[in-house]
C-alpha cells in the first residue's frame, strides 16, 4: 500500500516545480513569469522553515517515513537533489527573463549609485512610504492613501 502514496515533503517540492514550469510557459505574460518565480522562491523559503525539520526528524531518528516508505536519508537525499535542479531552472529562467526585458526596454536594472539625486529622492520617499504603510496601517486595519502621507 505505501507505494500508492508519495513523501509529503518531496511532494511539496515536486509542487514547486510546476509552479516554476509555468513561469517557463511561452503563453504567460511577463510579469506573471516574475510573479511564478517569486511564488517559487517563497516556497522555497517555506519549505525549509516548516518541512525540513520533518526531513532532519526521520534523519536523526533512522526512521522511515510512515507513508512512503522512504528512509529519511533517501528523502534528504531526493528533497537535495529536487531543490538544486528548481533552483538551477528559477536562475536560469530569471536571467533570461531579466535579458528580455533588457532587448525590450521593459525597464532597466540600474545600481542605486547610477540613479540621479531626484531619482535617489523618489526612491526613498517611495520606500519610507510603503515601510509607513506596512507597519502603522497593518496595526490600525485602515487603508491610508499615499495622498495623506
Amino acid at each position: 500500500m505505501k507505494d500508492k502514496y508519495y513523501n509529503r515533503d518531496l511532494s511539496w517540492i515536486l509542487f514547486d516545480n510546476r509552479v516554476i514550469d509555468q513561469a517557463a510557459d511561452p503563453n504567460v505574460p511577463f510579469l506573471e513569469k516574475l510573479k511564478f518565480l517569486a511564488i517559487a522562491s517563497n516556497n522555497l523559503d517555506e519549505f525549509f522553515r516548516v518541512r525540513m525539520h520533518n526531513v532532519h526528524s526521520l534523519v536523526k531518528n533512522h526512521e522511515d517515513d510512515k507513508r512512503s516508505g522512504l528512509s529519511g536519508e533517501k528523502v534528504l537525499d531526493l528533497a537535495y537533489k529536487f531543490n538544486s535542479e528548481n533552483i538551477v531552472r528559477q536562475y536560469d529562467l530569471f536571467y533570461k527573463l531579466m535579458e528580455e526585458a533588457r532587448d525590450n526596454d521593459l525597464f532597466e536594472l540600474m545600481r542605486y549609485k547610477e540613479l540621479s539625486d531626484s531619482e535617489k529622492n523618489t526612491s526613498k520617499n517611495s520606500l519610507i512610504r510603503k515601510s509607513f504603510q506596512e507597519s502603522i496601517c497593518k496595526d490600525s486595519q485602515k487603508d491610508i492613501s499615499s495622498d495623506e502621507i
